[in-house]
């Protein structure tokens, strides 16, 4: 059972990123905290009314206070599929384990996407105007999807303008700062690799997703 106030949470999720994506844009990190707000208020709420789905942000919330991947925390996910089989049980089980799994396998994958990532997964499970069993692929795998692609190609126009400039480096960087460079790149011998600011992206997605549910597509 979601939410009575489901409908507004979208509309909470879009401020949330708003903010979020902005920051990731500027210093390529964020502040996680809005996100465990939004993460335990859901679990106060589920513990009551539904704790089968508690019982996901266990692993969700347990982010933001581990340094390390415990696997027992991530234990828990096959639970509620196993006692309580359903379309969303089964979507929130492998879409937050998937998260997880791409940000220790994924190089440069912060833990700031892993927990906006998750968040997004327990706080919109389902698609506001799609049958539930189209939830099966949820609205987290499709906002990382249009992420990865937006990033990917972002990637590659930045290395293409890095690489144009390479014979002019000290001409053409002359007018941004070094702080500036720092924050949008890592250095790696003599290359420049752009920093992908993924949330900022995830934010871009989510707001595209948030467009179409207006429109009653998704």
């Amino acid at each position: 059972m979601l939410p009575s106030g489901y409908p507004l949470i979208p509309v909470a999720l879009l401020v949330i990123f708003a903010y979020a994506g902005y920051e990731d844009f500027r210093k390529r990190k964020i502040t996680t905290f809005i996100f465990l707000i939004l993460d335990s208020g859901l679990l106060i709420y589920y513990i009551f009314v539904d704790y089968w789905i508690a019982l996901f942000l266990v692993p969700v919330i347990s982010e933001f206070f581990l340094k390390k991947f415990s696997l027992i925390t991530y234990l828990v996910l096959v639970i509620p599929p196993v006692f309580n089989l359903s379309p969303l049980t089964i979507s929130l089980s492998y879409s937050i384990l998937i998260v997880k799994l791409f940000g220790t396998l994924v190089k440069n994958f912060g833990r700031g996407d892993v927990k906006a990532l998750q968040s997004l997964a327990i706080a919109m499970p389902l698609y506001p105007h799609l049958p539930t069993i189209d939830s099966l692929f949820p609205p987290v795998m499709a906002v990382a999807l249009i992420a990865s692609i937006i990033g990917t190609v972002g990637s590659i126009f930045f290395s293409r303008e890095q690489s144009d400039k390479t014979p002019k480096k000290h001409e053409a960087w002359k007018s941004v700062s070094e702080e500036s460079e720092n924050v949008r790149f890592w250095t790696e011998g003599t290359k420049r690799v752009y920093k992908i600011p993924f949330v900022t992206y995830v934010a871009v997605g989510y707001t595209f997703l948030f467009i179409l549910s207006l429109l009653r597509l998704v």
